[in-house]
């Protein structure tokens, strides 16, 4: 039968994900099907979303997996494929979105209230956010649509495994307007992603700086 969603463990022996990933991105390759990979990996730096990116996957998890982020990945994905099947969404409205209502208890209730692992998600998130804003903006500068679509999908990702769901759905304009190739729609979003990039981090940072006073 056949299935909706792939988790794939990247540190597999013998054949890895990264792999595993590619060979069966080569077997779809003319028939027009995309089968989604999720990859799962203790190691979550940038250049290990990337890699994974790189080889075909379409979403990041680090391990271990926390059930609340499994899930909403899963509901992304699945929902996204269903999506698919119909019309092509409009481009939602920017100026229409609410008010930026991202609070540290939402990444903390993802993990089960587990403090030294929500500091280090919020350490690594810092770092990683940062240089793809940096990215972003430079594959704008230079008009570079697939460069905006892959940064932009990273942020997606590590953006709705923090739980900013409003950030997420910027992130997500991005991508879409790096995958239709609308770069003056990109340039219109990114100020506002940057804003509420800007105000995510403010309340990660606070939650690091208050557990380390």
């Amino acid at each position: 039968m056949p299935y909706d969603l792939v988790l794939m463990d990247v540190q597999m022996p013998d054949m890895d994900g990264l792999e595993a990933t590619r060979l069966y991105r080569k077997h779809e390759a003319g028939t027009g099907e995309h089968k989604t990979i999720i990859a799962m990996t203790a190691f979550a730096t940038v250049d290990d979303r990337d890699r994974c990116l790189g080889a075909g996957m379409d979403d990041f998890l680090t391990k271990p997996v926390q059930r609340k982020l499994l899930a909403d990945a899963l509901a992304r994905h699945l929902n996204a494929a269903t999506a698919e099947t119909d019309e092509e969404p409009d481009m939602p409205d920017i100026a229409e979105a609410p008010e930026h209502s991202f609070r540290i208890e939402d990444l903390l209730e993802r993990l089960d209230n587990d403090h030294d692992l929500a500091a280090e998600i919020a350490e690594v998130y810092l770092s990683e956010s940062a240089n793809l804003q940096a990215e972003i903006a430079a594959a704008l500068e230079r008009g570079d649509a697939e460069a905006l679509r892959h940064h932009a999908h990273s942020i997606k990702g590590a953006t709705g495994n923090i739980g900013d769901e409003l950030l997420h759905e910027v992130a997500f304009q991005l991508e879409l307007s790096g995958k239709e190739g609308n770069l003056d729609r990109g340039k219109e979003v990114f100020p506002e992603f940057r804003r509420l990039l800007a105000a995510t981090n403010a309340v990660l940072q606070r939650y690091l700086d208050r557990r380390a006073a």
